[in-house]
């Protein structure tokens, strides 16, 4: 299982790198940093400004997103079309993109 989780937080990882390089490209002027702290932890933080923290890692089976005070805990699961999937402790599920958005929205775009 840890092996499982593994593989999707490093795809993760490097999606969440992909749309920081994107964003960095189209916003020039933003300082964004990407900290790999090891197979299992990386985070994201906006430097040019007080903006939260975005944290990603495995935790006890599970890749935690922790944005700010809030914690998002998902589980690797396959949905009914055989596709890999992300599902919170609701059992909603969510696409590998819809949970970088969830980490990464509030830094690429704070409400002013």
């Amino acid at each position: 299982m840890l092996d499982v989780l593994w593989r999707v937080s490093s795809r993760r990882c490097n999606g969440v790198q992909r749309d920081v390089d994107t964003f960095l490209q189209l916003t020039p002027t933003a300082k964004i940093d990407v900290h790999i702290a090891d197979d299992t932890a990386f985070s994201v933080q906006r430097l040019d400004s007080p903006r939260p923290h975005a944290h990603l890692f495995v935790n006890a089976g599970a890749i935690e997103v922790a944005v700010g005070q809030t914690t998002f805990r998902f589980t690797v699961g396959i949905n009914d079309e055989g596709r890999c999937v992300l599902k919170d402790d609701e059992d909603k599920e969510y696409e590998q993109w819809q949970v970088r958005k969830l980490a990464l929205e509030k830094l690429f775009f704070p409400k002013s």
